[in-house]
């Protein structure tokens, strides 16, 4: 995604693992990716690389357990997440700043919610960007929601009487697919479907470009059967002009060329070559 976006917003669980690896932030019991971690650095140098700009919540709403009914508090960086707690929701700076980059958007593709949306005490955060979404439609910014629970979050808030998925651009029913997509990574059921000579070797990632280029190279070779054809015509043609009035005897009545009837035996070959030197011609502009 670092090379297809300007900016990334990192929250909900993932953030945590970004937080403690880039920050020292204490997290407590929050959701950490140890495997996740190894790459972390390699994530945000890329994208310092690329010019993109990662944003991460600084201000957490926390719980002691993963429960409706559970104890909440609310955390900043500085102060970190005790042991035992857990970030189930981004606090009301991080909102903001979340806010401000979605408002800078021109296209916005949201894959994963900023909290525990489904307990009211730690849906505050999905909310507020739902409703951002909205208003960034509304402006004319492209808004798409990856499936999955980002998903169901777009049926289950309203804005206004209408569900949010109802007032954004898109929203998708594949989730983790839809990043998959983005990536320009072959999806299997898009693999199915497709022409088995068209599909790339297995170490190719970009799926969809080698389909594109091996569909090209067949038009290629489909005009250049057809270019030669029209050659085949027009050399038939030039014989038949230079055999025809050379030929006859000195005393033979000379009539004149007949090319009504070379264009009709040969008008296809002649249309087709002239559509293929325009195709040509428009397509190297």
């Amino acid at each position: 995604m670092l090379k297809i976006a300007d900016e990334v917003i990192i929250a909900g669980g993932m953030a945590y693992t970004f937080k403690k690896v880039c920050d020292g932030v204490d997290i407590g019991s929050s959701l950490f990716d140890k495997e996740g971690a190894k790459i972390v650095g390699s994530i945000m140098e890329e994208a310092e690389l690329q010019g993109v700009t990662i944003t991460f919540p600084t201000d957490h709403v926390i719980a002691d357990r993963f429960a409706s009914d559970a104890q909440v508090q609310y955390v900043d960086d500085s102060e970190g997440i005790p042991k035992g707690w857990m970030a189930l929701d981004v606090g009301r700076k991080s909102i903001e700043k979340f806010k401000a980059v979605m408002r800078r958007a021109k296209t916005i593709l949201w894959n994963g919610p900023l909290g525990v949306f489904e307990f009211a005490a730690f849906a505050k955060g999905t909310e507020q960007a739902m409703v951002e979404m909205v208003k960034a439609t509304a402006m004319g910014c492209t808004t798409i929601i990856g499936g999955g629970d980002t998903g169901a979050a777009s049926r289950k808030f309203k804005v206004g009487s209408l569900p949010v998925a109802e007032q954004i651009s898109h929203a998708s029913t594949g989730g983790g697919s839809s990043l998959v997509l983005m990536e320009g990574k072959m999806l299997p059921g898009v693999a199915n479907l497709s022409e088995k000579t068209d599909l790339p070797p297995d170490h190719i990632d970009y799926a969809t470009m080698w389909m594109e280029t091996k569909a090209m190279k067949r038009e290629q070779q489909a005009l250049k059967r057809q270019v030669a054809n029209l050659e085949a015509s027009l050399k038939k043609s030039n014989e038949m002009l230079a055999a025809g009035p050379n030929n006859r005897g000195s005393g033979e009545e000379r009539r004149p060329l007949q090319t009504s009837t070379l264009w009709e035996e040969y008008r296809s070959e002649i249309l087709l070559g002239m559509g293929a030197i325009a195709w040509m011609l428009l397509s190297r502009r």
